[in-house]
C-alpha cells in the first residue's frame, strides 16, 4: 500500500474528510509514509445513452458522435458537450470510457462527427470522453474540480490526479492553481496520463512552471518530508498490520462520534 485515493467524483466534503483523517491517523500510529491522493472528477465529457445499454465497437468500424439528442447504437451516439463540432477538425482524436476506446475525426457535417475506430470495444452509456493533445473552448478545470483541489489543499493531501487531461496546458493550469494558494500547497504534485504515441504515460510539467517550453515528463515522486511513496509499504505482513489499524481506528472514530 504505497497511497490512498480518494475519488471526487463520488461523495461529499465532509466524507472525504472523514477518510482522510483516518488515512492520517493510520500513518501517523505505524509511522508510516502513506501518501493522500485526490483524485478529481473531471471536465464533463461524456456520450449519451444507447437504446440496448451498450454496444461493442470494432477496429476499423465508422462511429459516428452528434450533438443532437438520439438514441445509440452501433453507429452513433449523441454528447452531452453541445459545442463538440465547433471545438474539433479532421485528424482529431477522441477517446471514450477512460481512453479504452479511440477514434479518429474524419470529417464534421453540421453537428455530427464522422469517425473512424482506431481501438475498439465496449461503449455504455454516460461514459466519459477525452481528447488528447486538443484545447477545447470551456475551462479544463471546472467549479467543482476548484472546489475540491481547495478541500484537499485545506486537508493536506499529497497529489491531485487530474482526470481527462487533453494538454499539458491543463495540468499547469491545476499547478498554477496549487502554487496560488500557499507555501504547503507548492509541494503537490499533480498526476496524469495523456495518450503518447501508442500508449497512456504518467506525466508531470517538467522541473518548475517558468520554463513554458519545457516538455511533459514523467513525475519526479519525492514529496514535502523527502519520503518516496512509491517504495515503502510493499510487504505482506506491513499491508496486514496497515488494514488493521484500518479498522481499529475506524471503530475509534465511530465511538468519537456517538460520544458527540
Amino acid at each position: 500500500m504505497r497511497k490512498t485515493k480518494m475519488n471526487f467524483s463520488h461523495g461529499t466534503h465532509a466524507e472525504h474528510e472523514r477518510k482522510i483523517e483516518l488515512v492520517k491517523r493510520v500513518r501517523q500510529k505505524l509511522g508510516l509514509p502513506i501518501a493522500i491522493m485526490l483524485d478529481t472528477k473531471g471536465p464533463e465529457y461524456r456520450i449519451g445513452t444507447f437504446a440496448s445499454g451498450k454496444v461493442e465497437v470494432k477496429t476499423e468500424d465508422s462511429f459516428t458522435f452528434t450533438t443532437q439528442d438520439v438514441a445509440g447504437d452501433e453507429t452513433k451516439v449523441s454528447v452531452n458537450y453541445k459545442n463538440l463540432h465547433k471545438d474539433l477538425k479532421p485528424g482529431n482524436t477522441v477517446t471514450v470510457n477512460n481512453g479504452i476506446v479511440r477514434f479518429e475525426v474524419e470529417s464534421i457535417e453540421g453537428t455530427e462527427i464522422h469517425c473512424k475506430c482506431l481501438a475498439g470495444g465496449t461503449l455504455s452509456d454516460r461514459k466519459s470522453m477525452s481528447f488528447p493533445n486538443k484545447v477545447m473552448s470551456g475551462p479544463y478545470i471546472s467549479q467543482q474540480d476548484r472546489s475540491d483541489i481547495l478541500f484537499g489543499i485545506a486537508h493536506g493531501v499529497d497529489y491531485v490526479a487530474a482526470s481527462f487531461v487533453s494538454t499539458k496546458q491543463d495540468v499547469l493550469d491545476i499547478r498554477k492553481l496549487l502554487d496560488e494558494n500557499g507555501e504547503e500547497a507548492s509541494f503537490v504534485h499533480v498526476l496524469t496520463f495523456v495518450y503518447e504515441g501508442q500508449k497512456y504515460v504518467a506525466l508531470e510539467p517538467a522541473e518548475q512552471q517558468d520554463d513554458e517550453e519545457a516538455e511533459v515528463v514523467l513525475l519526479k515522486v519525492d514529496t514535502k518530508d523527502g519520503q518516496d511513496y512509491y517504495n515503502t509499504i510493499d510487504n505482506e505482513i506491513l499491508l496486514n498490520e496497515v488494514f488493521n489499524e484500518f479498522l481499529d481506528i475506524v471503530e475509534e472514530m465511530e465511538g468519537e462520534d456517538e460520544e458527540e
